[in-house]
């Protein structure tokens, strides 16, 4: 993808499906697979219990796998 995607940091997700990589795979000694399977979020996951008492919005905002995006305002 050189030339194709500006420099940076960001979430690779979605940049290329598991059919463009496929080829690359097929000369090396390796396999994959694809795998699905429920993860909570990572905030639900290290509060345990405690994630429940939080306000709805807090817990909605958090309630996010990969890169949900937040912004907001101290007060």
């Amino acid at each position: 993808m050189a030339g194709r995607v500006a420099p940076g940091a960001r979430d690779a997700a979605g940049l290329l499906t598991l059919d463009q990589f496929e080829p690359l795979f097929a000369p090396l000694a390796m396999r994959h697979e694809t795998r699905e399977r429920e993860v909570s979020p990572l905030y639900a996951r290290a509060m345990g219990p405690r994630f429940d008492a939080l306000p709805a919005a807090v817990r909605a905002m958090h309630e996010v796998n990969g890169d949900g995006g937040a912004a907001g305002e101290g007060g």
